[in-house]
C-alpha cells in the first residue's frame, strides 16, 4: 500500500479505520476458534479430574453449585456456545460426569 506512505493527511487518517476493521475481523474470525480450543482443553481437564480423584458426586455438586451461583445457562443454543463460551456449558459438563466410567 504505497499510497499510505505519502504525506497526504487524508491517507493517514485511514489508518485508525483500517485498524478497527482488522481488529473486528480478527476477533470475529479467531474468537470462536480460540473458544473451541479452550473448550477442548476444559473437557480434558474435567476428564483428568474425574480420573484422578474418583469423586464423581463431588464434581457434580461443585458444577451444580457454580451454575447456581453464576446463574449460568446450562444449555445455551449452539451458536451462542460457538460464539461466546470459552468453557463447556454446565449442562454438558454435568452430562459428561454422569456418563463417565472409571477404568
Amino acid at each position: 500500500f504505497p499510497e499510505f506512505l505519502t504525506s497526504n493527511t487524508a491517507n493517514l487518517a485511514l489508518f485508525p479505520m483500517i485498524g478497527l476493521i482488522m481488529g473486528f475481523l480478527s476477533g470475529f474470525l479467531f474468537g470462536p476458534l480460540n473458544n473451541w480450543i479452550s473448550r477442548y482443553f476444559e473437557r480434558q481437564a474435567d476428564q483428568i479430574s474425574l480420573e484422578l480423584y474418583s469423586q464423581k458426586d463431588d464434581f457434580l455438586s461443585a458444577m451444580a453449585g457454580l451454575a447456581n451461583r453464576n446463574l449460568s445457562n446450562a444449555y445455551p443454543s449452539g451458536w451462542v456456545k460457538w460464539l461466546y463460551y470459552s468453557h463447556p456449558p454446565i449442562g454438558e459438563r454435568l452430562s459428561f460426569a454422569e456418563e463417565f466410567q472409571y477404568d
